[in-house]
């Protein structure tokens, strides 16, 4: 090797070294969420807030066991939320079922442990179907005979059969309902943002100018950061004690809260991995801070999907629900609206649903102002977990005040019981 390979050598050395330690830092950061929805929006992902964590969050549960399955819904936006997303990743985890012939799909999807696979605009197809079914056997694992060659390096012997399970983390977008009616409990389902308010935001945010993605130098400084959320031995194999105290407070009364809390273990056990790295501890372990920023992200839609309602929907039923505690009385839909800063029309579509789902009532109001408006059923149930606070007040070894740092703002919050 000649001396000027040997000093280009030595300066690629240094400089992987570089990101390296620049990696570890990225994550060793508490805002590391934080920093992810900003790294997602500056890619170009307009609002999405909780969205875009979910589907990074997905990711990282590649390495861990049942990885999580999204399907994300929309007549427009599903690719633009997606694709920043994964550039977050190290490519060689990517798999697009676009890029793979039909032969391929019928051996490759059997050896996608630890990848990312992205079925972009499901369609009612024949090929699509195929795709669909061997992801769904059983929820989402897959089981294949592979005939092992002399060049495979991990084998029983040569010629062996084996069987193996692996399993992806699926990424599925759709614009239709139709075709996934039978199959939609095996996914956690997502909706773009397509309130009015979210299209003015990405119609101004377009006229500002264009990010040209190829030029991005920090993407390879984050697909570093994120090849080292792994997990090792011992990692997660005992959860903390107040761990069953959330478990006993869920909806239980509804079979499907079974599949949603395994979802949202997995899904804390994700956020616990992205604070890991900076950790002391030699085993990880899910922490009542990684609650709180899980319940931050996931609580609402975990329950809107328990009881099948929208997160808009959901969201409008809860804020019925203050306004008759802060007023005394049942409130109007203009109320609500204004509450919310959207529009009545929209609110009274969103009404007609809650109240469809037997969430609100309309009811006459009291003392001078008789006027009907909608009361929140005191008996129905609009949540699927219980508040960070409930738990540090049924647990005194958790200390009287805990801190986390909130994914969407990156401040600390304090939690006082």
């Amino acid at each position: 090797m000649t001396e000027e390979k040997v000093v280009k050598a030595e300066k690629k050395r240094e400089t992987e070294s570089d990101i390296a330690r620049k990696a570890r830092r990225l994550l060793a950061d508490p805002a590391f969420l934080f920093k992810v929805g900003q790294k997602i929006e500056e890619l170009g992902v307009v609002g999405e807030e909780r969205n875009r964590l979910i589907l990074f969050l997905a990711c990282v549960t590649r390495v861990l066991p049942n990885p999580a399955a999204i399907i994300i819904r929309g007549s427009s936006g599903k690719s633009s939320l997606v694709n920043p997303v994964i550039w977050l990743f190290d490519g060689r985890h990517v798999v697009d079922i676009l890029d793979l012939s039909e032969q391929e799909i019928r051996w490759r999807l059997g050896r996608l442990s630890e990848h990312i696979l992205l079925i972009d605009d499901y369609r009612d197809s024949a090929k699509d179907k195929q795709i669909l079914m061997k992801l769904l056997q059983p929820q989402g694992a897959m089981y294949k005979a592979f005939q092992w060659g002399k060049d495979d390096d991990e084998r029983d012997g040569p010629g062996d059969k084996i069987y193996i399970r692996q399993w992806p983390v699926v990424l599925f977008t759709t614009r239709g309902d139709a075709a996934l009616k039978n199959e939609e409990s095996r996914f956690l389902s997502l909706h773009t943002d397509e309130t009015p308010a979210q299209s003015l935001a990405i119609v101004k945010a377009r006229a500002l100018g264009l990010k040209l993605v190829a030029y991005d130098k920090d993407l390879e400084l984050w697909e570093q950061a994120t090849n080292l959320l792994v997990v090792k031995r011992g990692d997660f194999e005992n959860h903390p004690g107040w761990l069953s105290f959330v478990a006993e407070q869920l909806p239980v009364e509804q079979v499907g809260v079974r599949r949603s809390w395994a979802r949202f273990v997995i899904f804390c056990c994700a956020i616990a991995l992205c604070r890991g790295v900076g950790a002391a501890a030699e085993n990880l372990a899910i922490t009542f801070p990684d609650y709180c920023v899980a319940y931050r992200i996931f609580e609402p839609i975990f329950a809107s999907e328990l009881h099948g309602v929208r997160l808009e929907e959901l969201r409008v039923a809860r804020t019925i629900a203050k306004l008759n505690t802060r007023e005394g009385r049942p409130v109007t839909v203009r109320e609500i609206a204004a509450e919310l800063h959207c529009n009545d029309r929209l609110i009274s579509d969103y009404v007609k649903s809650v109240q469809k789902n037997g969430f609100v009532v309309y009811e006459s109001g009291t003392g001078k102002k008789k006027e009907e408006g909608l009361v929140a059923r005191e008996d129905a149930r609009r949540r699927f977990l219980p508040s960070p606070k409930s738990v540090l007040n049924n647990h005194p070894a958790l200390g009287r005040k805990v801190s986390y740092v909130d994914p969407f703002s990156g401040e600390v919050k304090w939690i006082e019981a």
